[in-house]
């Protein structure tokens, strides 16, 4: 069984599910391709657009979460989390509790705009440890960055910085240049684990089952059970992720 810790399935706060009835759909997909726990992590901290910050308003619709998947006897466990935008201010808001880690553990899962300057993600990624706390760099293939220098995710990863990579990423769904960026990191043992980063039921969906297959047809059976059950769950669990073996780049970075 695999355990997802990116998704946005919550109802109505994100660009995610927008209603009940998508909610409890993508509870049924991620069922049906194996996943038994589900962290939630909508959008928090993009300023303007979906801040989210900590609240009754998103403990209760967890809650109702909870609820409804007793009621239809769903066996899908579900945890609480953020996918955090990484802005000046994040350190202030980690510490003043306003952002959700993975699962009350000290993992935290951050990301950043796309075009974003690789010393300023360097700058938040490792405050971040410097003040005990753990980050995840979510989907670090999609950034422009590492597209052009993938090397940079060595250095960040040497340092203490964990990585989740998009299912799609691998499949080719986000377009070539995230494809070979994500194959790139994947060949150099660049990425902790693989979540669905779900948004609705349709295209980005809960489903783990076509990235499991192209795992273990691959790379073999370890590997998936590696990226998406055992890392994952110790993330979930707050311990020590293992098989972090980073292969270093030469000096440009690709080769």
């Amino acid at each position: 069984m695999w355990v997802d810790i990116h998704t946005h399935v919550l109802p109505g706060i994100d660009d995610g599910s927008q209603n009940w009835d998508e909610t409890m759909e993508l509870a049924e997909l991620a069922l049906s391709g194996g996943t038994d726990i589900l962290v939630c992590t909508n959008h928090t901290n993009i300023p303007g657009i979906y801040e989210n910050y900590e609240s009754e308003n998103l403990r209760t619709l967890f809650e109702m979460f909870q609820r409804k998947l007793e009621k239809e006897k769903m066996p899908l466990r579900i945890l609480r989390g953020n996918e955090i935008f990484s802005t000046p201010g994040i350190q202030r808001l980690l510490n003043e509790k306003k952002v959700i880690p993975i699962n009350n553990t000290g993992y935290y899962l951050v990301e950043f705009s796309f075009r974003e300057d690789p010393d300023f993600m360097a700058d938040v990624l490792f405050g971040m440890i410097k003040d005990g706390y753990h980050p995840i760099l979510a989907h670090p293939e999609r950034y422009e960055c590492v597209q052009d220098y993938p090397a940079f995710v060595f250095q960040w990863m040497s340092e203490g910085v964990l990585t989740q990579m998009n299912k799609q990423s691998l499949l080719g769904q986000f377009g070539r240049e995230v494809e070979v960026a994500a194959q790139c990191l994947f060949e150099h043992n660049l990425i902790t684990c693989i979540a669905s980063d779900a948004h609705s039921q349709e295209r980005r969906t809960t489903n783990l089952s076509s990235i499991a297959e192209y795992l273990e047809d691959r790379f073999g059976e370890e590997a998936a059970q590696l990226l998406l059950n055992e890392n994952p769950r110790r993330i979930i669990e707050g311990k020590r992720v293992v098989g972090q073996n980073l292969i270093p780049f030469a000096d440009k970075g690709w080769y």
